[in-house]
């Protein structure tokens, strides 16, 4: 599906692959069991996801993740708040770093 890049994406999916790429505005991803890649996005992101696996690279702004058992990593990031929480998954972030406000709550998980 294409769309205009100013728009704002709310992306919901069970057992799916999604991939947002090149947007301005927010985009919010519900997954169940899933694949999501996120690319090159200016807009706040969030990523919701049970028992999935979430990329994202190149995101620029702010980040909220919820994740109940999985792994997300996201790369080559200029975030400027991170809020994320974790129940038995596995969390890579790496973005640089200036005055970010950053919230992590993990549970029985990994965090880097």
């Amino acid at each position: 599906m294409n769309a205009p890049r100013q728009c704002s994406l709310k992306l919901n999916g069970v057992s799916t692959t999604i991939l947002a790429e090149g947007f301005d505005g927010e985009v919010n991803v519900n997954s169940t069991s899933g694949e999501i890649t996120l690319r090159d996005l200016t807009g706040s992101v969030g990523i919701h996801t049970i028992g999935g696996v979430a990329e994202g690279i190149r995101i620029n702004r702010l980040l909220g993740l919820d994740m109940l058992s999985g792994d997300i990593k996201i790369m080559k990031s200029a975030l400027s708040s991170i809020n994320a929480n974790s129940v038995r998954g596995n969390m890579r972030i790496y973005t640089s770093l200036t005055d970010c406000p950053c919230d992590f709550k993990s549970v029985s998980s990994d965090a880097a």
